[in-house]
């Protein structure tokens, strides 16, 4: 209840805020949230961020079936076991499985779910994105992410290279805001 009453608010103003310069918002919230997805969904967040699967209650198809529609997920590589003690085989299923279960209907931008741990071989890392792109055509194509949910279609398109470059500046830096507001061209605001 903390959240809903001293988080929530607070967070809504500044989502306005960029939603009134015509931006989107990114939301990094780490763990289990489950219960507050919908808080934040109402409050406005455009794209939630890390996708912790492994944590309770954050079942990728319970996620996407009750917030696919509202909300694209953003992350959902493990990175405290796949990334960075699986095998590559582990690797590519867990990207297969993401983009068929995330990616069903659209809405869904393949990333880590979190800091890359510095135990991760790079080999896992490669094979990450190598299999997003080996399955592209299969599930996320660039050109063609559907407009629900968020109308997001082109901008999205325009800046989902920006998510990912985003995303590893964020890692190299090492710093986490709560909140992260990118404009269309993923460049923070």
């Amino acid at each position: 209840e903390h959240i809903r009453e001293y988080m929530i608010p607070g967070m809504k103003r500044m989502i306005d805020l960029a939603h009134s310069k015509g931006v989107y918002v990114f939301h990094h919230s780490d763990g289990s949230v489950r219960k507050i997805i919908p808080d934040m969904i109402e409050a406005g967040i455009d794209v939630l961020n890390p996708i912790q699967w492994r944590c309770r209650d954050m079942d990728r198809e319970t996620l996407k079936r009750e917030f696919g529609d509202k909300v694209v997920f953003h992350g959902a590589m493990d990175n405290q076991y796949t990334l960075a003690f699986g095998k590559e085989a582990e690797v590519r299923q867990e990207v297969r499985d993401n983009l068929r279960i995330l990616g069903k209907g659209r809405g869904y931008i393949l990333a880590p779910c979190h800091n890359i741990q510095p135990v991760t071989p790079m080999e896992n890392i490669l094979a990450m994105y190598d299999e997003g792109y080996k399955q592209a055509d299969l599930s996320v194509q660039l050109h063609d992410l559907a407009a629900s949910p968020l109308q997001m279609t082109h901008q999205v398109n325009a800046c989902l290279g920006s998510f990912f470059l985003f995303f590893e500046v964020h890692l190299e830096t090492n710093f986490f805001d709560p909140l992260v507001i990118v404009d269309n061209e993923g460049i923070p605001f």
